[in-house]
Order: structure tokens, then C-alpha cells, then sequence
């Protein structure tokens, strides 16, 4: 496959989703594309947009 053909709209999409999931309090771990978060962190209540 040609990766390098496919649309760059996937990086946007990864910092979007990033963002969101920050904002639960996941963290990146660095030098991977993981995020984790603390099991005993209570996650923000879930708002709908």
C-alpha cells in the first residue's frame, strides 16, 4: 500500500481524539502514541456537545 497517499485528514483526526481524551485526563506517554490514565482518577463527568 501507499501510505503516503492517504489523505493527512487522519493526523487532524488523531489530534483531535488526543484533545478528548486529555480532557478525561488521559496522558501521552512520551515517545509512543499510547495514553494512559490513573486507575483510581475519577474521569470528569461525560458531557454531550
Amino acid at each position: 500500500m501507499e501510505l503516503d497517499k492517504f489523505p493527512s485528514h487522519h493526523t487532524a483526526a488523531r489530534t483531535k481524539l488526543r484533545r478528548y481524551y486529555a480532557q478525561l485526563g488521559f496522558k501521552l506517554v512520551t515517545k509512543t502514541q499510547f495514553m494512559v490514565r490513573r486507575e483510581d482518577q475519577v474521569p470528569p463527568a461525560f458531557r454531550s456537545p
